[in-house]
């Protein structure tokens, strides 16, 4: 799931998600890139529908139980206790991995800036 979330984050700073821009790579070249293979995560059957609901509702920073309800209201779907509070801690992971990649993101940026002014010196033979 988390490779999932990953391709799908959409930073702030970004506003279009890896998973997209990587779509935008296999469209101009032709060529599917290798993170977009075998991208579903391992849900059983009878999750489908709602891991697809999930992402219908996660439009914004929290799914609201208002939003399930309008959903519901909506589609004519009538949820049992146990999908609602599946969705919600579905919301709770994924606003805990987006806060984890905000947190990171420092860390993360000043390691790669560090790579590039600091490259590996080639050993050299004598």
């Amino acid at each position: 799931m988390r490779k999932h979330l990953t391709l799908n984050y959409i930073s702030n700073k970004k506003k279009i998600s890896l998973k997209a821009q990587l779509e935008q790579v296999w469209e101009q070249t032709g060529s599917k890139p290798d993170a977009l293979i075998n991208l579903s995560p391992d849900i059983p059957e009878a999750g489908f529908d709602l891991w697809n609901i999930f992402w219908d509702l996660k439009t914004g920073e929290n799914i609201t139980w208002s939003e399930v309800e309008s959903y519901s209201k909506f589609y004519g779907i009538s949820f049992d206790s146990w999908e609602i509070s599946t969705l919600m801690t579905m919301n709770a992971e994924y606003n805990k991995f987006v806060q984890d990649e905000e947190v990171n993101k420092p860390r993360k940026e000043a390691e790669k800036n560090q790579k590039k002014a600091n490259p590996r010196k080639r050993h050299q033979r004598r």
